[in-house]
C-alpha cells in the first residue's frame, strides 16, 4: 500500500504491479475506492479534472491565506486570488502583525566615546530568552 499519494502525483511501477487492477487509491475510511489508474507501458497515473481538484480544497478565510503566505502584501493577495479558486481579496482587511513586523529599530544615539583598538567598545542589542504561542496555540 503506498500512503500519502496525491492525484496529481506519478507513479512508476514496472515490476511491482503487472495489472492496473491491482492498483487503486482508497479513501480515509477505506470503504470506498476513489480512483483506479489508466496504464500506459509501465506508468500508472490518476487522471482528474482540475474541477475536483477546486471542490476538494477547503474555503478558508482572507486572513488565513494572508499568514500563510508570509503577511504578503495586499497587491500581492490581488494575484493569488486570481488563481486560487473560491478565494476573494477583502478590500477591508486590517492585520495587526503587519505594522509591527515591518518595524525597524532606531539607530544607536550619537556618543563621543571612542575606541583605540578593534573591539575596545562593542554595541550590541541584548534580548533574553523569547518565546510567543503560534496560532494554533503550540
Amino acid at each position: 500500500m503506498i500512503a500519502g499519494v496525491m492525484w496529481t502525483d506519478v507513479i512508476l511501477m514496472d515490476e511491482v504491479l503487472p495489472e492496473a487492477a491491482l492498483l487503486s487509491l482508497e479513501g480515509p475510511s477505506k470503504k470506498m475506492t476513489i480512483g483506479v489508474p489508466k496504464q500506459h507501458g509501465f506508468l500508472y497515473y490518476f487522471s482528474t479534472s482540475p474541477a475536483s481538484h477546486s471542490a476538494s480544497s477547503t474555503i478558508a478565510s482572507f486572513d488565513l491565506w494572508h499568514r500563510r503566505f508570509g503577511h504578503v502584501s495586499h497587491g500581492r493577495m490581488n494575484i493569488l486570488s486570481r488563481t486560487i479558486p473560491k478565494f476573494s481579496v477583502l478590500n477591508s482587511h486590517h492585520c495587526d502583525i503587519c505594522p509591527l513586523a515591518k518595524q525597524t529599530r532606531l539607530p544607536f544615539s550619537s556618543s563621543s566615546i571612542t575606541s583605540i583598538a578593534p573591539f575596545d567598545l562593542l554595541h550590541c542589542d541584548i534580548w533574553g530568552g523569547y518565546s510567543a504561542p503560534s496560532h494554533s496555540g503550540a
